[in-house]
């Protein structure tokens, strides 16, 4: 009788246990469902691939859209991922890297450092002046980096309570049902699906990329060089704590500052604060804020200098150095780079590089990990090896995207952008009086194409300009073309359409080939009033795209 009425109380028990881990189960997957994705879609490729990264960058939207880690692997074979976000500090960035070493052990970190003069503490205070809106859309933004990590995680536990002031606050970001539960009249398909499967989920390990162009004709900015941050920040405190904990895991630390052309006070005074930090604590610097008319190397390592490159194991957080030997093998210490990017052409507004300048700031900072840890065998070449097919899946999805984009690009100014970046064989015919020939922009991006003050000499003309440029043989200097700005004729010359002739005059303009006059290549038809013909060509000479664009600068078709 005992025994029936134990046996009942274990069934009991069991049953309770049994309902209550399905119910977790349910909740927990509700709370999968429900959550917003941003967060999963950013960071799956780094879970998903963190024994193979060597790099990580820091920071905020400066840095998300300043280097691209697919270029990285393409041309130095270097694994990396972008964990910058929109609105990054420096608190969230060392908080950042904490959770990120319970998934990964780089051998460099780079940090951008924007938001070196912020002098607060708590996301859901601020400075105490901003609005409930926008203290809410700051910790929005939180969610967006710390939603992947598990809820109960030691770190981010650690990191919720150092960043968030208010307990009800924090509990959202240990159990996020309690904020997105809410969601379901707002839920889409991709919700349901695995993140791997989500549109939106990143293609670039991590980096953003802004495909429109900014028409910055000047830049705002105080004219101050000297001056530094008044005191120490909040932020500033923590980057000592990302060196320290840099130092003491063995992993290197470069400091960068991104180009932008509109700048303020606070940001040179954390460009020449930033310096010091780097020069006390024998790190190196790239200075991308404000450029001279050549490379600049401010301060460099004592000769013959050959430490570690990840620096000592010294971690007291603040530290200073009196040597600069620890440093590791960049000799270049506090670099001040020539301008690497087109202030008028390569930033999607006053502040942030779109896709011409992130791949140029990612080649100098590619070549600068190359040179400097590169050729000290810390960084290596994984191009091709076995582990590695997601980074090479990135990179053909990559190329893909660029060369889609090149065959439908809307905006003309675009358009020219990536004929010049990815050296495509293409033909621009401009009429005459077109006034894509007045655009300073227009003729600026020519000029970029071609090399030449063709484009210039074509706008004094009011036209007809024509460039046909050829990358698909090898001519020796890399490429063919024929470019003539002002009325002309030309029976013969020879292109990638064989032995060609041009016609140029004020209001016709015709490409025939090998003396097919009855069949121009231009569209002089249909599209005779449009103000620049584009066509984007094979390497056999076909034609891949025929773009045409008018006043405003969009696809005419």
């Amino acid at each position: 009788m005992a025994s029936d009425k134990y046996e009942k109380r274990i069934k009991t028990v069991l049953k309770v246990i049994i309902f209550w881990l399905l119910a977790a189960a349910m909740i927990l997957a509700a709370g999968r469902v429900t959550e917003k994705k941003d967060s999963r879609q950013k960071y799956n490729g780094f879970t998903a691939n963190a024994d193979k990264i060597d790099v990580l960058f820091l920071g905020s939207s400066h840095m998300l859209y300043a280097v691209n880690p697919v270029q990285l692997y393409q041309e130095y074979g270097i694994t990396a991922y972008n964990m910058g976000r929109h609105g990054c500090m420096t608190t969230e960035s060392y908080w950042m890297l904490v959770n990120a070493l319970d998934y990964c052990q780089p051998k460099c970190v780079v940090v951008d450092l924007w938001a070196l003069d912020r002098n607060y503490h708590y996301d859901d205070v601020m400075d105490g002046k901003q609005s409930e809106a926008d203290l809410r859309n700051n910790i929005s933004l939180l969610h967006e980096m710390t939603d992947f990590l598990p809820g109960f995680s030691l770190n981010k536990v650690r990191m919720i309570r150092d960043l968030i002031k208010d307990p009800q606050t924090r509990q959202e970001f240990y159990w996020n049902f309690m904020l997105y539960h809410s969601r379901w009249d707002h839920l889409i398909r991709d919700d349901y699906l695995p993140v791997e499967e989500q549109e939106g989920t990143n293609r670039y390990l991590g980096a953003g990329s802004w495909h429109e162009m900014s028409l910055n004709e000047s830049a705002y900015h105080y004219d101050v060089y000297d001056e530094k941050l008044p005191e120490q920040t909040v932020c500033t405190e923590y980057l000592h704590r990302i060196i320290a904990l840099c130092r003491s895991r063995n992993i290197g630390v470069i400091l960068t500052f991104m180009p932008m052309a509109e700048y303020y006070e606070q940001d040179i005074q954390a460009v020449n604060t930033a310096a010091d930090i780097a020069a006390a604590e024998g790190i190196p610097f790239i200075n991308m804020l404000y450029a001279g008319e050549s490379d600049e190397v401010l301060a460099a390592l004592p000769p013959g200098d050959e430490a570690n490159a990840a620096g000592t194991d010294n971690d007291v957080a603040g530290s200073s150095h009196d040597s600069l030997e620890q440093s590791g093998p960049c000799r270049n210490l506090i670099v001040r780079p020539a301008h690497i990017v087109d202030l008028h052409t390569d930033l999607t507004d006053g502040s942030h590089l779109n896709s011409f300048g992130m791949r140029k700031v990612t080649a100098y900072i590619g070549k600068f990990l190359n040179e400097n840890y590169g050729a000290a065998k810390i960084l290596e070449d994984h191009r091709g090896e076995p582990g590695y097919e997601a980074f090479e899946r990135c990179l053909q999805r990559w190329q893909s995207d660029w060369i889609s984009r090149l065959t439908w690009e809307e905006d003309l100014y675009m358009e020219l952008g990536e004929i010049e970046m990815l050296g495509a064989t293409a033909v621009v015919y401009i009429p005459g009086g077109s006034p894509a020939l007045y655009d300073p922009q227009v003729v600026r991006l020519l000029k970029q194409i071609s090399g030449t003050d063709l484009p210039e000499t074509a706008a004094e003309q009011g036209g007809p300009y024509l460039l046909l440029q050829d990358y698909s043989r090898d001519y020796g200097e890399g490429r063919k073309w024929f470019e003539l700005a002002g009325p002309a004729v030309i029976e013969h010359f020879d292109s990638i359409f064989g032995d060609t002739m041009y016609i140029g005059q004020q209001n016709f303009g015709a490409l025939y080939q090998e003396g097919d006059l009855e069949n121009n290549i231009l569209d002089m038809e249909e599209h005779y009033y449009d103000d620049v013909q584009i066509l984007i060509l094979g390497q056999g000479g076909e034609i891949m795209a025929r773009l045409y664009y008018n006043v405003g600068w969009t696809n005419a078709e």
